[in-house]
């Protein structure tokens, strides 16, 4: 995964919260079964997810896919 993508994690235990970000650069990469991975790891109560498209990004977020999931 490395070769060809990245994940960057920003904490902020004081308030319980966690930010990932995925960043998938080839077809190999299943990016839906990190976010399920970590939601299962970190216990999260609240998952909120954003698909972005490389070179679909406007400042109105056009091309922007929001998805929350909440077990």
């Amino acid at each position: 995964m490395i070769a060809e993508s990245h994940i960057a994690i920003h904490s902020w235990p004081e308030h319980r919260c966690a930010s990932v970000d995925i960043f998938s650069c080839g077809e190999k990469m299943n990016p839906q079964a990190v976010v399920d991975y970590l939601k299962m790891v970190f216990k999260a109560e609240k998952v909120e997810m954003r698909t972005l498209s490389r070179g679909e990004v406007a400042s109105s977020n056009q091309g922007e896919k929001s998805h929350e999931i909440v077990p």
